[in-house]
């Protein structure tokens, strides 16, 4: 079931989004372990580097994939937010300043190392940027494509794993989709997902009590993200494309955001299965 969202990215032509999908969990196995070791100046410049790398190889695509960052920066965003109020209610200001500095390092490296694709991007965008959105359609139309997305990403498909477009709009061409959704065997089977999700919060292992509050928040803003446009939070979407300049770059949200929730709901899924 983990790999519906993968498979799906050849189905619509994003294979880039595996480059990401790998990206990830690499960049994660550097930065939370930050999290447990007192940090230095050397020790964040190093990783920054580690992780610039690991971004420059997978790539995610170069300028066609540039949105599916969308996940990465969730991911990234709530590390910042999660772990950042952690050093500062603890007064510990040092390791705070010095996570700033790392993110410092992070977005210098790669830009640098990746600047002759990403600076051309972004000069013409910047210049166009209005005539851009007109020539998709406005925002107005961006939305309503936003919208007929995300028409059957309610909350209730993505705990069982589901809410691919494709799945829906495409039916009767789609080479597995209604198996899942007609089968009532299969049908009854996906409840068990959300169910696993939610088991894993009963267990207490306090060797990664950090992690689990940690991956619990990327779930939470990931199926919102995810989610885009469809109720009852999909108003939030919604203003953030109309007031948030580029965040219409994100229009196909489950595209964008998926690997995301798909990640940590994986991982709250493996905890719940690990003895």
């Amino acid at each position: 079931t983990f790999n519906f969202y993968l498979l799906q990215g050849w189905w619509a032509i994003e294979r880039t989004k595996f480059s990401l999908v790998v990206a990830t969990p690499l960049i994660l196995s550097i930065i939370l372990p930050m999290t447990k070791e007192k940090l230095s100046v050397w020790k964040v410049f190093k990783n920054s580097v580690l992780c610039s790398l690991i971004l420059s190889v997978f790539n995610g695509g170069g300028l066609v994939g540039l949105p599916l960052y969308g996940g990465l920066f969730a991911i990234l965003g709530c590390y910042y937010l999660f772990f950042g109020f952690l050093y500062l209610i603890n007064k510990n200001v040092r390791e705070f300043l010095l996570m700033n500095l790392f993110f410092v390092f992070f977005g210098f490296w790669h830009v640098l190392l990746n600047a002759y694709t990403l600076l051309p991007f972004f000069l013409t965008t910047v210049r166009s940027y209005g005539d851009i959105v007109v020539s998709s359609g406005g925002i107005t139309g961006l939305i309503e494509w936003t919208k007929y997305i995300s028409n059957d990403a309610s909350f209730l498909n993505l705990f069982r794993l589901q809410g691919i477009p494709d799945w829906y709009n495409n039916g009767r061409f789609h080479p597995y989709s209604s198996f899942y959704l007609n089968n009532p065997i299969l049908i009854f089977s996906s409840f068990f997902i959300p169910v696993s999700i939610f088991l894993s919060f009963v267990k207490k292992n306090r060797d990664r009590s950090l992690i689990i509050p940690f991956l619990l928040l990327v779930l939470i803003v990931s199926i919102f993200l995810t989610g885009g446009a469809h109720p009852p939070l999909g108003f939030i979407f919604e203003f953030l494309m109309k007031h948030v300049p580029g965040f219409v770059a994100f229009r196909s949200a489950i595209f964008k955001f998926g690997y995301a929730y798909w990640f940590s709901a994986a991982f709250f899924i493996g905890l719940s299965l690990s003895t």
